[in-house]
This record gives C-alpha cells, sequence and structure tokens, in this order.
C-alpha cells in the first residue's frame, strides 16, 4: 500500500503541467545530468571531451548523485508535509547549476577544442565552484547538517578531487598541443598560431624565456575583425570582434600605447579566474592600441534595471538566495584579486559583467558574474602610497568614506584619511562591495535619492548608509554593516566574507518552515518520537546515514526501498 501510494503521488507530480514548481525544476535537471552523462561517453552520436575529460566526468558525476538525492528529498516531502511549494528558489538554483555544468562539458566536446580550451584556462576553479555548490545541495537534500565546519570540510575535499583532475587535464592538454605542433599537417594558421598561443601560457618556462610576462598575450592588430560595436566611453570604445575563430570583446583606446595601458595588461595577464574577465591578448598599433577579452552578455547594473523594468511590482531584481549566490561569485572574484595584491578601486554593479546560462527552453536560469574594468587598479608594493591619487567621481557611491576627497579650501581637495588608506589598502574594496550587495538586493544605486555627489560625500562622511530590505537574513545584514563599517580596521577580509556567505546560502536552503502531513504517517515504515536531548538519539543519527539534525525533525529515505523513515526530534 505505502508503494502504491508513493509511486502514484510522484507520478503525478512528475508529469503535471506546474509551472516553476521544484517537481518541475527537478524534471529538467534530471534532463541535464542525463545529457551530461551521455556526452562523457563516446557513442555512434557524440564524441566524448576533448579536453578537460576527467574533470567533466567528476562535474557529470556530482550532478548524477544531487539528482539522486533530490528525487528522494522531493518523495519524502511530498508524503510527509503534502507539497514542496517553498523549496522553489533551491530547485531553481539547482537548475541553474546543472545548465552550467552541461554548458561547460558540452564546451568541452566541441571539434573547436584548441579555441574551446584556449578560452577556458580557468576552467578548474570554474569546476570547483560549480561542484562544491551541487555537494552543498546534494547534502541538503540528504538531510545533513551542514556547518561551517562541514562546509569548510566538503570545500577542502572538492578542492583536492579538483586540482587532481586538473593536473591530469592539463599534462594531456600539453601533450596534444605538442603532437599538433609537430605535426602542422592539416592545421590552419589560425589553429597554429592560437595553439603556440595556449602552449606558452601553459608552459611557465617557455614564458619565461620570452622575456615579459606580457609577451605570450601580444597580437597583431590585423588578426582582430571587429563585427558591432557594443559601447562607447570617453577614452575607449568596445567591439564584438572575431579573433583567431573565436568571438571576443575588443576594447580600443584611441591613443597608441602608453605605461598606464603597459601597466594594464601587465596586471591582467597574470589573472585567472572564473570570476575575474578573461583577459585573452592585447594589440598596439601606430595610433591606437587594444585589449581583447572574454565575450560577455550584460553588465550587472544594466540586467538589474532589464528585470526590474519587465515587472513594476517587484521590490528586488532577484530571490534571496539568487543574490546570495551572485554575492558570493563577486566576493570570490575580489579575494582572488586581494591574493594577488590587487586592489581594484572602481567596484560597483555597472563594472561586473555577467554571462547569462541559458536552458533548453531558452529561458536564463544561472547568472554568472564576473569582475571587470581594471582601470583604476593598483597592485600593492611597499611603495605605493594613496595620497595624490586620481579618484572617478563616478564611483562616488560606492567609496569607502577614507577615499573620498573633501573640500578643504576652495579650489583645494584632498583624500579625507590618507594614513587609514595606505594602513588598508583593501579596505576601500569592501566597503565598495556592501554597496553592490546593496545593489543586488534593490536594485538601485547606493542614495538613489540624492542626485548631487558632494551631498553623498557628506552623508557617508557622517556614517549615513543606504537603508537594507526588511527581508534581508539578520546574518547577512551583520556581515554587510561590518563591510561598510566608518572604521576601515574594523572591515572583514574577503576569505572571511566568502566564508559568511557560504554559511548564509546554506541558512537559507535549510530555513523552510513546513507542517507535517499527518494524514501520510499510516504509510510511513518506522516512526520514532524521542525528547530533546535523548540518549539514543546519537545512536539514530549513527544507524540512519543521512539524517538531519535540525531543531525538529530528523528524515531518511533510502530510494532502492519502497519504505520511508522518520526519526521525530521533539523540541
Amino acid at each position: 500500500m505505502a508503494k502504491f501510494v508513493y509511486k502514484s503521488i510522484f507520478s503525478f507530480m512528475a508529469t503535471s503541467e506546474y509551472a516553476d514548481t521544484p517537481e518541475q525544476f527537478l524534471k529538467l535537471t534530471k534532463e541535464c545530468s542525463e545529457r551530461a552523462q551521455k556526452m562523457n561517453t563516446p557513442s555512434s552520436f557524440s564524441s566524448p571531451p576533448k579536453v578537460n575529460s576527467e574533470l567533466c566526468k567528476h562535474l557529470a558525476d556530482k550532478l548524477k548523485s544531487a539528482v539522486e538525492r533530490a528525487q528522494s528529498f522531493l518523495h519524502i516531502r511530498f508524503l510527509l508535509y503534502g507539497g514542496t511549494p517553498k523549496y522553489v528558489d533551491a530547485f531553481k538554483l539547482f537548475y541553474g547549476l546543472a545548465n552550467m555544468a552541461v554548458e561547460v562539458i558540452r564546451s568541452c566536446c566541441q571539434e573547436e577544442w584548441i579555441q574551446a580550451a584556449f578560452l577556458m584556462t580557468n576552467v578548474a576553479k570554474h569546476i570547483l565552484s560549480t561542484s562544491f555548490d551541487l555537494e552543498m545541495l546534494t547534502h541538503f537534500f540528504s538531510g545533513c547538517w551542514t556547518s561551517s565546519k562541514v562546509l569548510e570540510n566538503i570545500f577542502k575535499a572538492e578542492l583536492a578531487i579538483v586540482n587532481k583532475k586538473a593536473s591530469q587535464d592539463r599534462e594531456s592538454l600539453v601533450e596534444d598541443l605538442n603532437a599538433l605542433l609537430q605535426r602542422r599537417e592539416n592545421v590552419s594558421t589560425e589553429t597554429y598560431r592560437l595553439a603556440s598561443l595556449l602552449l606558452e601560457r601553459l608552459d611557465p618556462q617557455r614564458q619565461n624565456l620570452g622575456g615579459s610576462s606580457s609577451g605570450a598575450y601580444s597580437v597583431d592588430m590585423e588578426s582582430l575583425k571587429e563585427m558591432e560595436q557594443l559601447g562607447k566611453g570617453s577614452f575607449a570604445t568596445v567591439f564584438k570582434a572575431m579573433w583567431l575563430g573565436v568571438e571576443v570583446a575588443k576594447k580600443t583606446f584611441y591613443a597608441p600605447s602608453s605605461p598606464d595601458f603597459e601597466q594594464e595588461v601587465s596586471i591582467l595577464a597574470r589573472l585567472s579566474h572564473p570570476n575575474i574577465v578573461s583577459f585573452l591578448s592585447y594589440a598596439e598599433g601606430k595610433r591606437e592600441c587594444c585589449m581583447v577579452m572574454e565575450l560577455m552578455d550584460h553588465d550587472l547594473c544594466g540586467l538589474m534595471r532589464k528585470i526590474m523594468a519587465k515587472d513594476k511590482h517587484r521590490s528586488s531584481p532577484f530571490s534571496m538566495l539568487e543574490a546570495v549566490d551572485l554575492m558570493l561569485q563577486v566576493g570570490r572574484g575580489i579575494e582572488y584579486l586581494h591574493e594577488m595584491r590587487i586592489v581594484h578601486r572602481g567596484l560597483k554593479a555597472m563594472n561586473i559583467l555577467v554571462k547569462q546560462v541559458k536552458g533548453k527552453d531558452g529561458r536564463s536560469w544561472y547568472i554568472w558574474a564576473k569582475v571587470a574594468e581594471f582601470g583604476m587598479s593598483k597592485t600593492k608594493e611597499r611603495s605605493v602610497t594613496y595620497s595624490n591619487q586620481t579618484l572617478n567621481t563616478g564611483t562616488t557611491r560606492w567609496m569607502a568614506p577614507e577615499m573620498m576627497k573633501e573640500s578643504v579650501n576652495e579650489g583645494q581637495e584632498q583624500v579625507s584619511n590618507v594614513g587609514m588608506t595606505a594602513k588598508y589598502p583593501f579596505g576601500g574594496d569592501v566597503c565598495s562591495f556592501a554597496m553592490v550587495c546593496y545593489e543586488i538586493l534593490t536594485g538601485d544605486v547606493p542614495f538613489y535619492d540624492i542626485a548631487q555627489h558632494n551631498e553623498v560625500k557628506k552623508k557617508v562622511l557622517k556614517g549615513d548608509r543606504p537603508g537594507l530590505p526588511k527581508d534581508c537574513p539578520t546574518s547577512l545584514e551583520r556581515l554587510i554593516r561590518r563591510c561598510w563599517s566608518q572604521d576601515a580596521s574594523a572591515r572583514p577580509r574577503f576569505d572571511e566574507i566568502c566564508v559568511e556567505l557560504r554559511n548564509v546560502k546554506c541558512q537559507l536552503l535549510r530555513s523552510v518552515p513546513i507542517a507535517i502531513n499527518w494524514f501520510m504517517l499510516p504509510y510511513l515504515s518506522l516512526v520514532c518520537f524521542l525528547p530533546s536531548g535523548s540518549v539514543l538519539y546519537p545512536l539514530f543519527y549513527y544507524l540512519l546515514k543521512y539524517v538531519s539534525r535540525s531543531s525538529w525533525s530528523c528524515l531518511v529515505y533510502d530510494s532502492r526501498q519502497p519504505k520511508v523513515s522518520l526519526v521525530y526530534h521533539a523540541t
């Protein structure tokens, strides 16, 4: 009887035409998982990944495991609680990650494998991010209590696995590139040049022989074919262009190469992170110079405006789970910059580019964020000071108080706190990040109701900050307030910020209020009521592998058996 009820109910759920329900998202996610598995399996209809094969298999297996747990999760929730609508955001995130995984694997399977490898030099860090999120969701679907310590251990374990597989894939790629370059037969000039560039970047010894850290990134201006203009600013124009068979963004500066341009190139050439816009090459001419970057879809500010414009009744552009996920992506990007001793100094939503990961229906289900616009970046060396820096008034609303200029006498300006800026050079980015968090939560620029920059400065220097939404989780609000603290020394570092945001993400997954559907209890195989603090509780926790230690209930479901087990922890 229990088996019949259980199968009948979920069969109805899976085939019903519900829009945007957890069941529908799971069905689509399962299809993504099946596609990922097929792409990793050689057949007459498809070829396996030509690059990053070990990483692709790991990602596909991680997705498959998460889908299996998610199926069990929904089965048990429906039986016990009579519905699952509260889990929509979690399953929407799950589906977005599944599409991200499929997109990565599909890119690695394409015939133009050299182009794919060239654009995915930071694929290990990207896959680490996605696989960690999938593992975190697997723990959630399994009912496991995910504490800060558990999260840290999960991340370390994933890091070790991904690094090992990435090392194997890198060795295979270098062998394939060397074989192609030695063969030379049936290889186009473009492919040969791209393979040479890629091998130089993968092999540090070859780069050192070149004498310049950015030498492997210099290309001929003639190799860039402009397609259409994407944007124009005071100093540069951005074009969509074709370069060696790859669609790219070409940022053209209408002036000869300068020390500032060369410094920017030297900074960008050292960076490789999935949440930093990839720098591909640069070119210099007599009257202009340009940078070649990966092609993205929008900037975050423009995307949020587009989302808000579609629905005038929206109070925010994203769900809270989506918002925290975006904050974490941006945070990871800035954390990496700071590890590289680089201060961004211009962080705002307009300087964060996004790529929309779409499903087979053409809708965007996941937003991949990347920090961009390093025109104001500085590499922190012992000799760097900030006393005479030129600050862009366009960033005033995001600026830390110690970075702001204030009028001393008429026609004379100075940085408000030079000593504090020099002592805590990375603190300015932390404060700007808090303002970006406000943008993500509300869709508004900071102090949107104040037109004059000087008025904004006065408020910030006085200690005023924008108001956060009422539905902002307490832990997130506390973190944001620490980040935009008036005292730079009180602000957290980005490694701490990312840990806190991962914890907030888990809290959001665990914080769904539910009532038990007591009508279904006769169909359960085991119901035990344990008083709070019972000495038997650890025994059940040991015996039942996937048990939640939430404040009130612990659930176990084995997908290989038709029975459901429930341990109720009375409070």
